[in-house]
């Protein structure tokens, strides 16, 4: 057994699911499938069965040094099972078709978006969530509320989906520093937005957004002149 392998990268492959033996590899740091096939599930041939066997995406609970992993450009469903990650602080899941509501993939027992969604609150050294161009209709209100007094997520990257509001819990994310909202079909930001005081930069670019500096402005403390 390869046990002291910390980075694998198989990207621009054609693997339609990760590899069962990957949650093995108890020392990985780093893990990218960057631009394959993979899917939530499967039906899979095998040297052993002569019939397609139904494979789910697997369980990386062991790997608990995992800091960086890389799902962009895949064609994932729902967020996969990712609980036990206590590492992990970079986590990419852009360029999938995953979507906030619906069973997810078909082929066997149905699979809860939202749940899967809001399970992203329960790794508890996020730093960086890459989310841009997939389905997303809503950001769970619940998930922000999930993240309330964590420290480390500091940035959000939502750009390219099919999200019309933001909910107000959102003033929950405190440590956040940077939102990206750019390609949505948001007409305005919500007003709790202005009390996450760490945030230094929000994009949102190609939006029909024509209320957000309103309703910023509103909230934040009024100027005062001295002479």
């Amino acid at each position: 057994r390869l046990t002291r392998l910390e980075d694998i990268n198989l990207s621009y492959n054609r693997l339609v699911l990760v590899p069962q033996w990957v949650s093995l590899l108890t020392n990985l740091v780093q893990l990218s499938f960057t631009g394959n096939s993979i899917k939530n599930e499967a039906f899979v041939s095998t040297e052993s069965s002569r019939r397609p066997v139904y494979v789910q995406f697997p369980s990386l609970g062991p790997l608990t040094k995992l800091e960086q992993l890389n799902l962009e450009g895949n064609v994932l469903t729902v967020v996969p099972p990712l609980k036990g990650l206590v590492s992990l602080s970079y986590l990419n899941l852009s360029r999938n078709q995953i979507c906030s509501e619906g069973g997810g993939d078909i082929l066997g027992p149905p699979i809860d978006a939202r749940i899967s969604l809001v399970a992203l609150g329960y790794l508890p050294r996020l730093e960086n969530l890459q989310l841009g161009h997939n389905k997303l209709s809503d950001f769970p209100d619940l998930l922000c509320e999930i993240w309330t007094g964590q420290t480390y997520l500091k940035r959000i990257n939502l750009e390219y989906n099919d999200l019309t509001l933001l909910p107000d819990s959102i003033s929950c994310l405190n440590s956040l520093t940077s939102l990206q909202l750019d390609r949505n079909p948001l007409k305005s930001l919500p007003i709790s937005i202005a009390c996450i005081t760490a945030l230094t930069s929000i994009s949102c670019r190609l939006t029909p957004i024509c209320s957000a500096s309103i309703s910023v402005r509103s909230s934040l403390p009024k100027r005062t002149d001295h002479a």
